[in-house]
């Protein structure tokens, strides 16, 4: 029963407004989803693919807020973005979340057609480019970290809490014995 209320609660944490820095935490995550959205839109118009929908591309990188600290719970943990890590860590640490956008690629695509759908209609360049654009969104941040609003500076930080929450709380965490 606990890992039914753990999911539960993960899966709306992102955009729980009644928590206590519910609201901080709101802001950061919308942040996190727009600049997002605004990096796979632009790879996806400099590769010439096919556009996708701006809420299209939301809905699942929304989705993926209540995954990420669950999927990175195997990897160590997460560097701060301050404005002072290394662009290099920083991709890294954005590609640990890349697991979680393809968990809501698949999430987004049953919802709208069904469960014997599964990956069929998802083409690996299309998960390529929504993976890409969740890893690249990380160095993004910690280069304009020091230059965003006070209030802004404070959503990233929530949502940053809020991914090291779930992922120590992760059953992927490895345990040292």
């Amino acid at each position: 029963m606990d890992m039914i209320t753990d999911t539960l609660k993960n899966s709306i944490a992102p955009l729980d407004v009644t928590a206590k820095d519910g609201t901080e935490r709101l802001i950061g995550n919308a942040q996190v989803v727009a600049l997002e959205v605004a990096v796979s839109k632009l790879l996806r118009w400099a590769l010439k693919m096919a556009p996708r929908p701006i809420l299209d591309l939301a809905f699942i990188h929304t989705i993926s807020l209540g995954f990420m600290g669950g999927f990175a719970g195997p990897f160590d943990k997460l560097t701060p973005i301050d404005g002072d890590v290394k662009t290099t860590d920083a991709l890294f640490d954005g590609a640990k979340m890349v697991p979680a956008v393809f968990a809501a690629q698949y999430v987004a695509s049953v919802a709208r057609q069904g469960l014997n759908m599964g990956f069929k209609q998802i083409s690996v360049k299309d998960l390529l480019i929504t993976a890409a654009s969740k890893a690249i969104t990380r160095p993004m941040w910690n280069l304009i970290y020091k230059q965003l609003p006070e209030k802004l500076a404070q959503g990233l930080n929530t949502h940053e809490i809020m991914v090291e929450r779930q992922r120590a709380a992760s059953r992927l965490t490895s345990k040292v014995v």
